[in-house]
Parts: structure tokens; C-alpha cells; sequence
């Protein structure tokens, strides 16, 4: 996060108004299909 909204660890909060806060995209986590009896 901090990565992606360099200085924002700087900003005092609560945020301004206007302060822009980029949030990364994140991967859903993917589930597997196990078969016990087949």
C-alpha cells in the first residue's frame, strides 16, 4: 500500500480532503477441487 501512495505514511490524520490513496490490485485467492472417491 505505502508502496503504491509514496508520502502517504507523512500525511496527518485523519486524511485531507483531496489526498488521493492509490489501492492495489489484488489477486483473488483461488480454491482447488479435491476428489476423495472417485
Amino acid at each position: 500500500m505505502l508502496q503504491e501512495n509514496p508520502g502517504l505514511a507523512e500525511e496527518p490524520q485523519p486524511y485531507r480532503t483531496g489526498v488521493v490513496i492509490v489501492l492495489p490490485d489484488l489477486v483473488a485467492p483461488s480454491m482447488e477441487t479435491i476428489e476423495l472417491w472417485g
